[in-house]
């Protein structure tokens, strides 16, 4: 995934507004994914939640895509993933208002616990 980022970087409406917000709440994506090829097809998924730079603290909130493919090979494993990244980036800088208050509020349910 890191490969396909620097190489074609996102592209998903929202991108230049997300990522104001994200530096201005010093915040960042958190982001596991994978793809491969199966049953003669392939596919890609991405789960992402936002995170605190400075302490690491993830959110509980996050959004999951999986995109299928009917060629079966690996570039079309990884366009598929790539594609996953985009779509969830995409609705998360539609609203982003909800992950950021689930990594609020991981950091008060953390600072509660010391």
């Amino acid at each position: 995934m890191k490969e396909s980022i620097r190489e074609d970087g996102f592209n998903f409406k929202g991108y230049d507004a997300l990522c104001k917000r994200l530096k201005q709440e010093g915040l960042t994506l958190a982001i596991v994914s994978d793809s491969g090829v199966l049953a003669e097809r392939s596919y890609g998924w991405v789960n992402v939640r936002l995170k605190r730079t400075s302490s690491g603290v993830s959110g509980g909130f996050s959004r999951v895509c999986t995109i299928m493919s009917r060629e079966a090979s690996t570039p079309a494993a990884k366009k598929a993933e790539y594609d996953a990244l985009n779509s969830v980036a995409e609705q998360i800088a539609r609203d982003p208002a909800p992950f950021i208050e689930s990594v609020v509020e991981a950091e008060s349910i953390a600072k509660s616990a010391l």
